[in-house]
């Protein structure tokens, strides 16, 4: 994976910068949030799925924009008051706007993932992402008759929600860090200007080999 993402990610860069017409000569105000959020969602849908453009749902939401909303309602739910003091009665009778609209996305995650998973498995084309292991997984069990082990549609929504919402909330918030700390840190800029350069070859590529054996970025990142 790590040569596409990195290939995705200049251009990306390239893009927003062509897009914006910003340049090393002077200095403009942008809206980091609208470079991050298309390119960490094609990042994760490498993972998941192993290509960077995935299908919607016919609402129009992608599986990306469907978990974040999806975890942007629990905020509201935990200070709603009526779910404060009531939370059996409210989940049970669903009577807080946050858990109806919960069960409303979760529908729609679900029937998306599940035409996701079955176009895949009929190409018979699988790779090493995250939804293709599924899938090889899934026709061990059968085969095997494991169906003990087999991961239904709950187990799928539920795994794609955990590696989205953990693997790419924290990174997200990471780099757009990196990036306004190093405008004010000349110091910074020249380090990863180093690590840039040993890690990474002229066509803004690299392998985990490189980056595993970069001292500086190891310690970097400890």
């Amino acid at each position: 994976f790590t040569p596409d993402i990195c290939r995705m990610i200049v251009n990306s860069m390239e893009n927003f910068n062509h897009k914006n017409e910003l340049s090393h000569t002077e200095f403009k105000k942008i809206d980091i949030h609208t470079l991050f959020e298309p390119l960490i969602e094609r990042i994760l849908n490498i993972f998941l799925f192993g290509q960077e453009e995935v299908e919607k749902s016919p609402q129009g939401n992608s599986v990306y924009r469907l978990v974040n909303n999806f975890f942007w309602l629990v905020p509201g739910l935990r200070t709603n008051p009526l779910y404060i003091m009531l939370p059996g009665l409210c989940t049970k009778f669903n009577l807080v706007h946050q858990l109806r609209e919960a069960d409303r996305l979760t529908a729609e995650m679900t029937a998306l993932l599940k035409s996701i998973y079955k176009k895949r498995e009929a190409s018979g084309k699988l790779g090493d992402c995250v939804l293709d292991r599924l899938i090889a997984h899934n026709q061990k069990c059968v085969n095997e008759n494991m169906m003990d082990d087999y991961m239904n549609e709950q187990d799928l929504v539920g795994s794609v929600n955990i590696m989205q919402f953990a693997g790419t909330d924290t990174s997200k918030n990471a780099a757009k860090m990196a990036l306004c700390f190093m405008a004010d840190r000349p110091d910074l800029r020249q380090l990863f200007e180093e690590i840039n350069a040993d890690v990474y070859d002229s066509n803004g590529l690299t392998t985990s080999e490189k980056m595993d054996s970069n001292e500086t970025l190891c310690l970097w990142l400890k």
